[in-house]
């Protein structure tokens, strides 16, 4: 999903996966909308199967 923002983005919202986030060394990119947060929301229930 494209995100909004300066630089190009995307919310890889249907590669779900447990992270360890100190091992990856993961880095804060950016903020979602309100609008693509509900997305985003959206396709990872529908993924994992939750209304």
């Amino acid at each position: 999903m494209p995100i909004a923002s300066a630089k190009p983005s995307a919310a890889l919202a249907d590669q779900v996966k447990s992270v360890d986030w100190l091992a990856r060394q993961v880095q804060y990119k950016g903020q979602v909308t309100a609008a693509e947060l509900e997305q985003i929301q959206r396709v990872v229930a529908a993924l994992i199967g939750r209304p």
